[in-house]
């Protein structure tokens, strides 16, 4: 990989790290919201923990996106 290549790449890095600290927020929002619904509520706390669920997915794979472009990197 070239010089220009390998800074678009780390360009690209850092965006998806900003990405992933998004989503953490969101997670921590979203898990916070859950604390908060009654019990009595189920429909919405299961809306919410899918909603955790596919952030967590889309955690993973932004970090698995981040650790594809470190090893493109170093290549």
């Amino acid at each position: 990989m070239n010089d220009k290549r390998r800074a678009k790449a780390n360009r690209a890095k850092r965006m998806l790290e900003a990405a992933l600290l998004i989503i953490e927020s969101l997670m921590d929002a979203e898990e916070s919201a859950l604390e908060g619904i009654p019990e009595n509520m189920q429909t919405r706390v299961e809306r919410c923990e899918d909603t955790i669920s596919n952030l967590e997915d889309a955690k993973a794979s932004t970090e698995d996106a981040i650790r594809q472009i470190e090893a493109a990197v170093d290549r």
